[in-house]
């Protein structure tokens, strides 16, 4: 790099640092189209031990037509003392997202509520979000007063019910055999392009008939005065610095905060703080690992105390239903569920959902410049032995008895009005203190990954990254620093596909299938005139409900069920 070229960069990267600085306070200004949300669960009435299968859509209020602005939601559910019982972040994708929810056997029966947003829609005083009534009942304890059992009801099925006309829903049969294949034709006659459908083919029991109230969009407000940022661009996760004592400098401003996630991909990202001291961050990408680590970098990095902002909703005037009428009937239903139920879960282990996609580690700094496999090279007792007989791209700094480790630039010129220090990791965790790290093992060190050139991340440059990975990958399970600050948050699931039986051949004949849930596809893309899906029915008899939901791409809601039976 020549004298020209670095006064260009510097030029550059000193009137891009403040905009940069600003970037992610910006947001909270920002005027995003109002947005509402569409849910469908796969029961109105569940067990406990059961998954609860939640979908939702998110639509431009205005327009009806799909949602491309919050990338993340979030589904709620509250007891009816308003207690949250669960709280869960989704991903979103083409406007829709799903989750998973296992009702957990420590639940009592009673009625219960999902409350579905997202934080575009957590604006103003008032504010009103979806609300849907759940009914959990747990067959092992028992039910109590409030759930009236009455001697009987009568249900009536009809063979085809839709809200409009839009699709048709044919099948080769109406009557199938057990573990028949069934073969089941999605007729679009309007051509119409869906791209986020939800196929759900349940068994209809008497607990579906419990009577429930609609979804509704009662007004909520917030508890607390949390910044909002619209999650426009991916996850977002704020907090505040604010000293561990009184100090002579009392400023919180441009303090720079890296939040790594060393598990899995090596993610790290950078923010500069506010007056206030508050930071935010934005996740763009999938990530469903739950525990992060926040640190100040440079110097009085252990003079800060960080919290994380915790956005929470008043749910005080939330409406319970003082009673639950039931059959006698639903006595049996239950006892015939919880066995399936517990059959199911015995075979647990040959019937996981499988994962959507493998994910593959890709650190934030790939590809790396240089890997050293130490395994390759002479042992030697002491990591900066390590590091001085067989890394000539790195050096051990010594100033004031504090060891530091540092990258050499063979391609250019070391400045230090441009570059900062060397971002050191160890498995994807920044380190500044390295004492510690000097008494480690190196006999427990896999291989050194650096790129030993400017590297940019945010308004920083530093002179280059290393990473060494150990053959555990576990180190930050050992850090007790008191500059690094470890949080466990809410992330999105990992996206599994829901368990598929093949019976085309004998090698399952021995595991028996109690599936009440037969098929629940999310994203299922409707773009020409037919659609076709085939599954096989399971070893329960009885009648089983085809539903498809979505939203078209011009705003057309999409609502359609037929029946078949299981004999």
């Amino acid at each position: 790099m020549n004298k020209i070229e670095k006064k260009i960069l510097v030029f550059v990267f000193i009137i891009t640092t403040p905009l940069m600085a600003k970037v992610n306070f910006i947001q909270t200004n920002y005027q995003v189209p109002q947005e509402e949300i569409i849910i469908s669960t796969n029961y109105n009435t569940i067990l406990t031990g059961e998954t609860l299968n939640i979908n939702l859509w998110i639509k431009n209020k205005k327009s009806g037509k799909p949602s491309l602005i919050s990338k993340v939601a979030y589904v709620d559910l509250i007891d009816h003392k308003e207690n949250i019982i669960s709280q869960n972040k989704i991903a979103i994708s083409n406007s829709s997202g799903s989750l998973k929810l296992f009702i957990s056997e420590n639940l009592t029966s009673g009625n219960y509520k999902l409350i579905a947003y997202t934080k575009s829609m957590l604006k103003g005083t008032n504010f009103q979000l979806l609300t849907k009534d759940l009914i959990v009942l747990n067959p092992f304890k028992k039910l109590p007063g409030n759930i009236q059992i009455k001697d009987s009801v009568h249900y009536n099925y009809s063979s085809e019910v839709s809200t409009n006309r839009k699709l048709k829903i044919n099948t080769d049969k109406k009557n199938y055999k057990k573990r028949e294949a069934v073969k089941l034709e999605i007729i679009n006659p309007e051509n119409l392009i869906v791209n986020n459908a939800l196929i759900s083919i349940t068994r209809v029991d008497s607990l579906d008939f419990i009577n429930i109230n609609e979804p509704s969009y009662p007004s909520f407000r917030l508890k607390n005065n949390s910044t909002i940022v619209p999650e426009v661009r991916g996850e977002a996760i704020s907090g505040k610095l604010e000293y561990k004592e009184e100090s002579n400098n009392t400023s919180l401003s441009n303090k720079f905060v890296i939040l790594s996630i060393p598990q899995n991909d090596y993610k790290l990202y950078l923010s500069q703080t506010n007056t206030k001291g508050e930071f935010n961050f934005t996740i763009p990408e999938d990530g469903y690992d739950n525990e992060i680590f926040l640190q100040v970098f440079g110097e009085n990095k252990d003079k800060f105390n960080i919290t994380l902002n915790n956005t929470q909703i008043d749910y005080s005037n939330l409406k319970f239903k003082d009673s639950i009428k039931v059959s006698r009937e639903l006595i049996k239903n239950i006892e015939e569920r919880s066995i399936a139920l517990q059959i199911e879960n015995a075979y647990y282990l040959n019937k996981k959902d499988s994962l959507m996609l493998e994910r593959k580690k890709t650190a934030f700094y790939h590809p790396s410049e240089k890997v050293y496999v130490l395994e390759n090279y002479t042992s030697f007792p002491t990591l900066e032995e390590t590091i001085i007989e067989i890394i000539p791209e790195m050096y051990v700094s010594k100033k004031k008895n504090v060891r530091s480790i540092v990258l050499r630039d063979f391609k250019n010129d070391f400045n230090k009005e441009i570059y900062d220090k060397t971002l050191v990791l160890v498995d994807g965790l920044p380190l500044q203190n390295f004492e510690t790290f000097f008494e480690y093992n190196p006999k427990n060190i896999d291989r050194i990954e650096l790129v030993n050139r400017g590297y940019i991340i945010g308004s920083k440059i530093f002179n280059g990254v290393v990473n060494f990975i150990t053959k555990n990958e576990n180190y930050f399970e050992k850090v007790n620093d008191n500059y690094i600050h470890r949080f466990q948050i809410i992330r999105p699931q990992t996206p599994t596909e829901s368990y598929k039986p093949n019976y085309d051949n004998n090698k399952l004949s021995r595991i028996p299938d109690y599936r009440n849930q037969l098929l629940w596809i999310e994203n299922f893309k409707i773009n020409s005139s037919s659609e076709e899906v085939s599954f096989f029915a399971s070893d329960l008899a009885g009648k089983y409900k085809i539903s498809i939901q979505g939203i078209s791409e011009e705003g057309t809601p999409i609502s359609h069920s037929a029946y078949f039976d299981i004999q």
